[in-house]
């Protein structure tokens, strides 16, 4: 082993004896800024505005998703524009009371879902007990989505009357089906065919219809929930507090040690 790193070696011992004396004369100090530091932190939660979260799942038969999630990021624009007067109008509310809405697409794996995920911060939970309401007449006023309501009515109605067509259709071969000139075989095949196609028929034609009953902007899957209790971020606002003031301290421990080692 070289002097050189002999002596490095002893040095580096020497800086984290000279660290640990160090902080073993200040944890005391150490430990008290924390503590304040935690509780100048904690404080805040008398003093902040409060936040009441909530979240509501939609799903539209008739919209796509991007087109709830472009006119809900619209109504968080004009809260962050603070144009309230012109937002209680559109909403029919105290739109005072909202702090941010915004919307995200809910992916499910392997299912094709059309759901939207509406999440809301607000000054008060008595909000949530309307929201869900005036959302929905909000979306049903716009006229682009009454056209597609109507668009999407009529072309419906027109597929249950094809289908109906198709399935009376199919109910007529039984005639054919059972006529004395063809086999057995025959007759059994024909039957597992038609009842397989009558089957796939009405369950497009009950699809079609639930789908019917639906037509409108969207539909609630679940509702806002109102919680009594705010969202807060104590634990994160007391931990910032403790290490902050602990950290100003160090700071200022360090300084001067070192003023007084050059002085």
């Amino acid at each position: 082993m070289t002097l050189e790193k002999q002596n490095d070696e002893i040095d580096l011992i020497k800086i984290s004896i000279s660290i640990y004396k160090f902080l073993k004369k200040n944890i005391l100090v150490l430990l008290i800024s924390g503590i304040v530091g935690g509780l100048l932190g904690y404080s805040t939660k008398f003093f902040v505005q409060k936040i009441y979260t909530s979240s509501m799942l939609i799903e539209s038969y008739v919209l796509k998703s991007n087109v709830i999630l472009e006119h809900i990021n619209n109504i968080n624009n004009i809260i962050i524009d603070g144009n309230y007067e012109y937002l209680s109008t559109l909403l029919e509310l105290d739109s005072r009371q909202l702090i941010h809405i915004k919307a995200n697409r809910v992916d499910e794996k392997n299912l094709k879902t059309n759901y939207v995920k509406i999440e809301v911060e607000a000054k008060s939970n008595d909000i949530y007990s309307t929201l869900s309401r005036r959302l929905l007449d909000y979306f049903s006023g716009i006229t682009y989505i009454k056209d597609e309501i109507s668009i999407f009515q009529k072309q419906n109605k027109y597929l249950i009357n094809k289908l109906d067509n198709e399935i009376l259709a199919l109910e007529s071969q039984n005639k054919e089906i059972n006529s004395p000139r063809k086999s057995e075989v025959n007759i059994y095949n024909n039957n597992k065919f038609l009842t397989k196609e009558l089957i796939s028929l009405v369950k497009e034609k009950q699809e079609i219809q639930k789908q019917l009953i639906f037509a409108s902007p969207f539909r609630i899957i679940q509702d806002f929930v109102i919680y009594k209790t705010p969202k807060n971020k104590t634990k994160t606002y007391s931990l910032s507090g403790a290490l902050s003031l602990s950290f100003l301290s160090l700071f200022i421990l360090l300084f001067r040690k070192i003023n007084k080692i050059i002085i």
